[in-house]
């Protein structure tokens, strides 16, 4: 009943667009409405007429002043009749769109009552679950109708046979039998035709596309070309079927009044062409995008070997999927509460059972057609959910298959249209996606090319410049330099996009996706609503759809759905319709609100999805404000930074109160327990609390941001990401070091590059006795000046600071752009101060020390030929090193 129901009532679009339309009438008859009256005024004063058409005749005005008056009195009446009229016509249009807006608002009442209601009704009785040989009979018997089906053809054929051979007054003997043959043979050439321009296309769109001059093409009309070839490739067949079944269709006149019963055969069949017609025109367009030269392999650069895997099973699943189609439309279309279609029970059963074998062959993870994505994306979100959507599209039209079995019919075929649907819009983002990324690489292609050309024209230029100099150069004794040589050409890579491009597409595509999701999931949300009515605090419990209110004292089975036949009526759509989980009103009187008096399976469903949609829009949303707004701020990457992380702990805020919101859970509910879990958790994690603290104040103060160069007691590094906990540092040796945030609040922290990058590098030189100071000093400057670390607004200074023990002491003081910058300048320095120190002729001087021997044996200083006066010094002098 409550599907018989759900198909007699009439689309509320239709409604809604008159409605729209009334409301548009009733617009223009108030504009008409108003002119009219204000034309009433100005007929009512006949004077003021008079003197209007007098001043326009002019002298004729006393000849037909009488005609004038009169014809001021007709307008008169006119407009008082004609505003009546549209008096009238206002209060009904009005009335009309009262009505309108009342019935659409039952309408989409009524349907919402039954859609929520529909899904958990068998369509097939209980003593009828289990087919029987009667009922298959009584199906072919229905299918095979032989007064139907000569009725639809003799029918069909008057519609064609006119055209052929027009009646005429004077035919009086019946029309030759081969007259009756037109329709079969239009039939065959139509398919013929279908077949024969299929396989013209499809050869077509398998052809190379043109090349031009050295690069390929960069422009899309080669991708649109072989797009458009295959969808039309596509179109042929489907084509021929739809225009069958509208043929078959158009005899529903001569068989409504030739036949006894409600839907014939060829009506059926008629519908199940058409919608067998759409499936076979996706699966076909599917099977032309995965062809080994079609779009999804040249031009989208998609797996050739996963695409030759999908297209091998996709070619026993095509002719499953549009028999099926046919069938169980036809016999969804028969509407037979009597006779359960049996047949179409099977096969739909039987579909559902070889999608899952289908889709367990093809989107398995270890098989190439997935396996290919996820080898090239590995730890991606495809490869990291694995265990979770593989399973649940494998088992989802098992279950379904159960669900047919059990009488569930209209419940599995909505699923899975709706599913197919899922699909399908999953193909059209994916190639919109693929169009998009296509159109980037061509656009870089062009880029480079286009680069390419201005190096090889700037090569050219250099070489004719060099030719013109060698020229020169031969009338000159002098040796002509060297010319020099272009620099070579990188290979340009055609394949790459910009890493930010890529994620604008990414997050566009999920954002497109989940708004088509949500349109073709739309018709089977209001069937969730049964879930409203499962309680699971403060007990399980089942709440009457009657009243809304559930016993809690009396524990209560969740009923099983009763047959269609047996189900509730809908004479009161409003009926069972129960309030929201939390609109019981909160104790005002106590001062304190009370804990949430019921939490049903629905409110949980939705605070996990929730939980769900507040991960991904933290992991997501910042990042995509990151690459769409923020760069085109005038701020710094701290800044951007901050934002960034500001972003994700406010919506991490706001899912959390949505979700406590959606849980019935008021914040004066939760006050008091969230205030003693601050309270021990700030004794017991107070390192945390502290450090997370550190944290926010990091990111609102900056004292340490993102990039900045720091030392932290013996650490020293750049700093790469602060966290709620800790931040981490990556020193020279490209380690990262987690510190807690705390520690840069507490502790000294010294950050290099907080307001000024510029620092100030030292560098000690000694000098040999005797050499030139001053001349040293000009070279140590000079060193200074050509190295290319140092800043210009702020000049070196070379200092003499003292006299040393081996040396004269020199202080070579710089300034370098940043300290990422310390170690190659303080070595391109040295480089410089050895060059030209050694080019000049001073010593850098090194460490020297005398050594005075006072003692030793007699026979070795005999036979190293030194006095003994020698080797004893005056005991005035110092002994050591001097």
């Amino acid at each position: 009943m409550l599907q018989s129901t759900l198909r007699k009532l009439r689309d509320a679009r239709t409604f809604r667009r008159q409605l729209d339309s009334t409301q548009s009438t009733e617009l223009d008859v108030t504009l008409r409405l108003e002119d009219v009256r204000a034309l009433g005024k100005m007929a009512n004063d006949t004077g003021l007429a008079l003197e209007a058409v007098r001043a326009q005749l002019g002298e004729d005005a006393a000849t037909h002043e009488a005609l004038a008056r009169r014809l001021i009195e007709q307008r008169r009446t006119l407009a008082q009749q004609s505003q009546v009229t549209l008096d009238a016509l206002l209060d009904t249009l009005t009335e009309l769109t009262t009505i309108y807006a009342e019935y659409l608002q039952t309408t989409e009442s009524l349907q919402e009552f039954v859609r929520a209601r529909v899904f958990w009704v068998r369509s097939v009785p209980r003593d009828r679950l289990v087919p029987q040989a009667a009922d298959f009979a009584f199906d072919i018997g229905w299918l095979t109708n032989r007064e139907a089906w000569r009725t639809a053809l003799v029918a069909g054929g008057r519609q064609l046979i006119p055209a052929i051979d027009p009646p005429t007054a004077s035919r009086t003997t019946p029309r030759p039998i081969w007259h009756f043959l037109v329709l079969p043979a239009c039939a065959a050439t139509l398919i013929v035709a279908a077949c024969v321009g299929r396989w013209r296309l499809i050869v077509r769109s398998r052809a190379p596309l043109p090349k031009t001059g050295r690069f390929q093409s960069t422009m899309m009309a080669g991708t649109f070309l072989k797009l458009g070839l295959t969808l039309a490739a596509a179109i042929p067949l489907p084509l021929a079927l739809w225009a069958i079944g509208a043929w078959l269709g158009s005899t529903s006149v001569a068989l409504s009044t030739a036949t006894d019963s409600a839907t014939p055969a060829p009506i059926a069949i008629a519908s199940g062409l058409s919608r067998a017609a759409f499936v076979l025109f996706g699966l076909s367009l599917l099977r032309g995008l995965t062809r080994r030269s079609g779009v999804g392999v040249t031009q989208f650069r998609w797996s050739e070997a996963g695409l030759a895997h999908f297209r091998f099973h996709l070619r026993w699943m095509i002719p499953i999927g549009v028999v099926v189609a046919a069938t169980v439309q036809t016999f969804e279309v028969r509407a037979d509460d009597l006779h359960p279609e049996a047949l179409g029970r099977t096969m739909l059963a039987f579909a559902l059972l070889a999608a899952a074998f289908f889709q367990w062959r093809v989107f398995s993870p270890k098989r190439p057609f997935i396996g290919e994505y996820i080898k090239k994306h590995r730890r991606g979100l495809i490869d990291r959910s694995a265990w979770l959507w593989f399973p649940v599209i494998v088992c989802t039209p098992i279950l379904l298959a159960v669900g047919t079995a059990a009488g569930y019919v209209y419940t599995a075929l909505q699923i899975q249209r709706t599913v197919g649907n899922t699909y399908l819009i999953v193909l059209v983002v994916l190639v919109g996606q693929a169009l998009v990324l296509r159109s980037l690489q061509l656009a870089r292609r062009r880029i480079a090319i286009e680069a390419a050309r201005a190096r090889a024209a700037a090569a050219a230029e250099a070489a004719a410049a060099a030719e013109s100099e060698a020229q020169t150069a031969e009338q000159s004794p002098a040796d002509p330099p060297p010319a020099k040589e272009p620099e070579p050409t990188p290979e340009i890579d055609l394949t790459a996009i910009s890493l930010q491009s890529r994620k604008v597409v990414q997050m566009v595509t999920v954002v497109v996706l989940t708004l088509g999701l949500y349109a073709v999931w739309n018709d089977v949300l209001p069937a969730l609503k049964w879930f409203e009515r499962l309680q699971v605090f403060p007990s399980v419990q089942y709440i009457d759809p009657d009243t809304g209110i559930a016993e809690l004292d009396t524990p209560v089975a969740v009923p099983e759905a009763t047959d269609q036949a047996s189900s509730t009526t809908t004479s009161n759509p409003t009926q069972g319709m129960m309030p929201s989980a939390s609109s019981t009103p909160a104790d005002e009187s106590s001062g304190i609100a009370p804990l949430p008096s019921r939490v049903t399976v629905a409110d949980i469903g939705l605070a996990i999805l929730l939980l769900v949609l507040t991960v991904s829009a933290s992991r997501n949303l910042p990042g995509l404000l990151e690459i769409t707004l923020l760069p085109h701020l005038p701020l710094d990457s701290a800044t951007r930074y901050a934002i960034f992380s500001i972003a994700r702990y406010v919506l991490i805020i706001v899912g959390l109160v949505a979700i406590s919101k959606t849980l019935s859970i008021p914040w004066r509910s939760a006050q008091w327990l969230a205030a003693a879990l601050t309270f021990g958790l700030a004794f017991g994690m107070q390192e945390i609390f502290a450090n997370f603290v550190a944290g926010i104040i990091m990111l609102f103060e900056q004292p340490v941001r993102v990039g900045d160069t720091v030392t932290i007691g013996s650490v020293s590094g750049e700093v790469s990401r602060i966290r709620m906990r800790a931040t981490t540092i990556v020193d020279w040796d490209n380690k990262e070091l987690i510190i807690p945030n705390k520690t840069f609040i507490t502790d000294q922290v010294i950050n290099w590059t907080l307001h000024d990058p510029i620092m100030r590098v030292v560098i000690p030189v000694g000098i040999a006795y005797g050499s030139d100071t001053e001349r040293a000093q000009q070279l140590l400057l000079k060193a200074a000046e050509e190295c290319p670390h140092t800043i210009d607004h702020k000049p070196a200074r070379a200092l003499f600071i003292g006299f040393g023990d081996n040396s004269l002491n020199f202080s070579l003081r710089v300034f370098i752009d940043t300290i990422t910058n310390l170690m190659s300048a303080t070595s391109d320095l040295h480089f410089r101060i050895d060059r030209e120190f050694r080019e000049a002729g001073i010593e850098i001087s090194f460490p020297q020390r005398d050594l005075h021997i006072r003692s030793l044996d007699p026979a070795i200083l005999d036979r190293l030929g030194v006095s003994r006066a020698d080797a004893d010094p005056p005991r005035t002098r110092e002994d050591g090193a001097s």
